[in-house]
């Protein structure tokens, strides 16, 4: 048996005890806050319930962050690795052009001053192969 219902016994509480009274009144009050108490701590505990899944889906949207974060690092690494692929496509291209080009083989038929002709080396013969080792060189 509780203290409370303990008190109403010994005073009479409910029968005997006349409502005007200070036993009556306080018992009274007693028994509204343990209502307003019992109610509060069934708030606490479903606060409490509530504030359990809360940190439940912050551990989720963490995680799901986290994973973003490194698909993020993920596509700017692939990025970044595009570009350098691009440059050096683009390097690539421009030696292959140059080798290419039939213009570039063709030797210049060059005069003296006293109009003897002279035939110089193509384009290609100047070159040596210098632009496909430097695209190469660059591609390392």
């Amino acid at each position: 048996m509780s203290r409370l219902e303990e008190i109403k016994r010994a005073y009479g509480y409910g029968g005997r005890l006349p409502k005007d009274t200070y036993p009556y009144w306080l018992i009274q009050r007693v028994e509204s806050s343990k209502k307003v108490t019992d109610e509060a701590l069934k708030q606490i505990d479903v606060t409490q319930a509530r504030n359990e899944r809360l940190e439940k889906r912050v551990g989720e949207l963490e995680h799901h962050l986290k994973m973003a974060n490194e698909a993020m690092k993920i596509s700017n690494d692939s990025s970044l690795s595009n570009f350098i692929l691009e440059q050096q496509n683009q390097r690539f291209k421009q030696a292959l052009e140059f080798y290419a080009d039939e213009d570039n083989y063709v030797y210049p038929l060059l005069y003296t001053e006293d109009d003897k002709p002279i035939h110089d080396q193509s384009e290609v013969d100047m070159d040596g192969g210098k632009k496909a080792r430097q695209a190469l060189e660059e591609s390392k």
